[in-house]
């Protein structure tokens, strides 16, 4: 009997040990999302979190920089600059001891990366958060036949890094008689006095190429472009190419001062004096041709 109950008291702490354990393994965790930081963009002011319960708590997001790496060193007080490290800061005072205890112990990210934490005072917590560096825009060239009067606008283009000519899609052309945005679609030769611009429609169904696409430096010609969304994942390029002057009238050749009048040839020699001759006769009696 005495063995009966010792194997019941082995087992009954035993299973008080593993409940411990248990209620020591459940940490909360805690997810934030803010906005990715992108080139170019300012910092977003909010911040999403899960469990919501948590979002009363939250104070005003702060963000630091640092063009070497390593830890901030600038306060951010514009828009993201490529080449620079950025790091988010969301301070916050949890006046509910319960939920400050669980916050305190949970397991936290803000956009999926990890977060440090440091105590501020009494029921406040900081977290600091690496977001990444931010490269330099991708720069994307496109190549159209430049504008010429009499000729027709070009169907195709060529565009670096080659990856993005499967996305393009069918060229079209705005002209201006008066400059200052399309008023015409082209529909013929090129014509002099006339502001021609070229739209040229892209849709990127991978999103990575899309992302990256979306965010760099676009030229046509190296001209600058205008980007306008048309759809999910589809952009319509816009690039002024300039304004057709007619063609120079040709510069007048200067003449001999022997040329003949009447045929615009030089005269010289025995036979050709003779030539000149009856010609001169000819231009005055016709009048001059030349």
């Amino acid at each position: 009997m005495k063995k009966i109950i010792s194997v019941l008291l082995a087992v009954l702490m035993l299973a008080g040990c593993m409940a411990i354990s248990f209620c020591a393994l459940a940490v909360e965790t805690v997810s934030i999302t803010i906005k990715t930081p992108k080139v170019g963009e300012t910092p977003a002011t909010t911040a999403t979190i899960t469990p919501e319960k948590y979002s009363k708590y939250m104070e005003t997001l702060s963000y630091g920089c640092s063009d070497t790496g390593g830890k901030p060193k600038y306060e951010v007080d514009g828009a993201y600059k490529a080449g620079y490290t950025y790091w988010v800061i969301i301070p916050f005072t949890i006046d509910n001891q319960d939920d400050f205890e669980t916050f305190d112990a949970a397991n936290i990210t803000i956009n999926g990366k990890e977060v440090t934490k440091t105590a501020v005072g009494t029921n406040s917590i900081k977290l600091t958060c690496r977001l990444g560096t931010l490269e330099a825009p991708e720069t994307v060239s496109i190549t159209v036949k430049d504008p010429k009067v009499g000729e027709t606008p070009a169907t195709t283009a060529t565009i670096t890094p080659e990856k993005y000519s499967k996305y393009m899609g069918t060229l079209s052309y705005g002209c201006s008689d008066t400059g200052g945005k399309p008023k015409y679609e082209v529909d013929g030769a090129y014509k002099a006095g006339y502001t021609y611009w070229v739209i040229i429609p892209f849709t990127i169904d991978n999103q990575d190429d899309f992302e990256t696409f979306d965010a760099a430096n676009i030229t046509i010609n190296g001209k600058e472009v205008t980007k306008t969304a048309v759809g999910t994942n589809s952009i319509k390029l816009t690039c002024r190419l300039g304004t057709l002057e007619a063609p120079a009238d040709p510069e007048p050749q200067p003449q001999p001062e022997n040329l003949c009048k009447w045929c615009g040839k030089v005269h010289e020699g025995f036979f050709q004096k003779i030539i000149g001759f009856f010609h001169r006769i000819l231009a005055a009696i016709f009048g001059a041709k030349y």
